[in-house]
């Protein structure tokens, strides 16, 4: 047996094998080959199916679930890619979507920052909002208008990256005051 199928089935095998390392490792190749056959006797066996090396759709089903178990906990995180418009504004009271991780941006932010603004998480562009971004523009070197920009936007998601690096706890830095 060959073909899409059969690499579908071994980049499930591989990526579960990455979590579980009693499962042999498979190289994805489309062609139903004794290593593919061997992580597959291995699934069934820890899983508590017939040890027969055949994808059958029991056993295909146990491998997809696996899958989706585990794939999260050994794939690398996909990035957020914000589709920001270059146009786009966002304006004192007003609600959009990308508040939330606006806010939450603002909020992470304050763990830092002291004297930056505290901001709750609403969706809604509220005065606390206003000022924690009027803080951001103003030490940014950007117009204090409280608009939410292309260049607030850079601002805040490139003080937000520096600042937290990937958000893990070792990295995290200690709090200080930046404006005044």
């Amino acid at each position: 047996m060959t073909g899409r199928p059969v690499e579908d089935l071994q980049k499930m095998l591989r990526t579960i094998a990455k979590a579980d390392k009693r499962i042999p490792t498979v190289l994805p190749n489309g062609i139903f080959d004794a290593e593919t056959e061997a992580a597959l006797r291995a699934v069934q066996r820890l899983n508590g199916l017939p040890e027969t090396g055949v994808a059958d759709l029991v056993t295909w089903d146990t491998v997809r679930r696996l899958y989706k178990e585990l794939a999260p906990l050994v794939q690398p995180l996909e990035p957020l890619q914000l589709r920001w418009d270059p146009l786009q504004i966002i304006s004192p009271g007003t609600s959009n979507t990308h508040l939330f991780l606006i806010q939450g941006m603002l909020r992470g932010l304050g763990e830092y920052y002291v004297n930056l603004p505290g901001v709750e998480v609403t969706g809604r562009y509220d005065e606390a909002s206003v000022a924690a971004v009027r803080f951001l523009q103003r030490v940014s070197g950007l117009p204090e208008d409280g608009v939410i920009d292309q260049k607030t936007w850079f601002a805040l998601s490139g003080l937000y990256r520096m600042t937290t690096g990937r958000g893990a706890s070792e990295e995290l830095v200690e709090t200080r005051t930046v404006g005044d």
